[in-house]
């Protein structure tokens, strides 16, 4: 059975207009701040690891300092104080990030500068070229254009009331976002779609959200696999938490549920996927989505590959290796057998397609363990990993 997708019109609610920005605006009320915000200067490559002391970066106080680790992950020096949510790269070598702490960096020249402040706690970032970028976070969402990456500025955007949760895309008029209720509110979840209405008009963001009373959460896909949208509600029969799956077939108008899988000998269970965090296109083929089990005690790793050329898809599920394990927040795929999680506790670990292999990540004698919430990743030798206080560059020719 498909659901129709409701198309509603352009989202009216504005951000409000005390809106505190610390950072220079231009005469349109665009943010910007080309340079370091004077806040918290970027330290130089070779300066204290995060978390740190400039004093203590080795083990040894004779030897020199580390950069990258056994296994290749380098480490990056950060403003202080910066919760990283989310990261995007433009793959032309600038990388960007954005904060708890409302901040925007920009990563260029082996630096990590603040962009832009004070535009309240930011969760998502995409873009679609090095000068067109969307961030978003607790009820606010903004447009970052410009002629360059170092000139960007970011203008609010009329947005439904909620927090923009995750922003991807496939282009400058073909971006999607999930919004969803403000902590402690009881409102609808929102999926949104900037895109053309016809093609004599300007993109618009349109509320195309599955009509069903769900908390949307995640969505993810390429011109191949369709769109992937991942969302969670409360079962009071299983007294937990599960989520659900919807795809938009390329091409298509509507989202369809995903029928989940067995898992072991339990029978399958319409649209219950257990507790799902993320997801990521693995081939045009393939597709992986990260979870738990609804008890929320063992890791989950599904499987979902079309035979017959993406129409429809047979979906596997696989436990994580670990029982009781730490919670993952991202995940990165590059082929069956080249799957990364991200999660508590510094926890980065590579499956092999045969086995999981916890990541050396250190690069003193402190363990890293700050948890880690987003990846972007041009290949699985060339991907950035970031989270509290911390921004990890993996690069292979690295490895000791």
């Amino acid at each position: 059975m498909k659901l129709v997708v409701r198309i509603v019109a352009t989202c009216a609610a504005t951000l409000a207009a005390h809106l505190a920005i610390a950072c220079a605006t231009t005469d349109d009320g665009a943010v910007t701040n080309p340079e370091n915000d004077g806040g918290s200067s970027p330290v130089p490559e070779g300066g204290a690891r995060p978390g740190e002391d400039a004093g203590d970066a080795g083990a040894d106080a004779d030897a020199v300092p580390r950069e990258c680790s056994d296994d290749g992950f380098c480490h990056t020096v950060l403003p202080k104080n910066q919760t990283l949510r989310a990261v995007w790269g433009d793959g032309k070598g600038v990388v960007w990030a954005v904060s708890d702490q409302g901040a925007v960096l920009r990563r260029e020249q082996g630096v990590w500068n603040v962009h832009a402040t004070s535009l309240g706690r930011l969760t998502a970032i995409w873009g679609s070229s090095p000068t067109d970028l969307w961030v978003g976070g607790e009820n606010t969402l903004f447009h970052g254009t410009g002629a360059s990456p170092a000139s960007l500025t970011f203008a609010p955007t009329p947005i439904p009331m909620g927090d923009v949760s995750v922003i991807w895309g496939m282009g400058a008029s073909d971006v999607w976002a999930t919004v969803t209720s403000p902590a402690g509110a009881r409102l609808p979840s929102h999926v949104l779609h900037y895109a053309k209405a016809d093609a004599s008009s300007e993109p618009s963001w349109q509320d195309v959200t599955p009509a069903v009373d769900i908390d949307f959460e995640y969505l993810f896909g390429n011109a191949e696999t369709g769109i992937w949208l991942i969302g969670s509600k409360d079962d009071p029969k299983l007294f937990a938490r599960i989520s659900n799956v919807f795809r938009r077939p390329p091409g298509a108008v509507e989202f369809e549920p995903i029928m989940a899988p067995p898992d072991g000998d339990e029978p399958a269970i319409p649209w219950n996927f257990g507790r799902l965090g993320r997801g990521a296109v693995i081939s045009n083929t393939s597709v992986v989505l990260q979870g738990r089990t609804p008890s929320q005690e063992d890791g989950l790793i599904t499987f979902g590959t079309s035979s017959n050329g993406g129409q429809t898809y047979d979906f596997r599920v696989e436990h994580d290796g670990l029982l009781e394990s730490l919670f993952t927040y991202a995940i990165a795929a590059f082929a069956p057998n080249d799957l990364w999680t991200f999660g508590e506790m510094g926890q980065i670990r590579h499956w092999t397609g045969t086995e999981w292999v916890t990541a050396a990540l250190s690069v003193t004698k402190y363990p890293v363990v700050s948890p880690f919430f987003d990846v972007w990743a041009m290949s699985s030798s060339d991907f950035w990993v970031v989270g509290d206080n911390v921004a990890l560059h993996h690069d292979p020719s690295k490895q000791k």
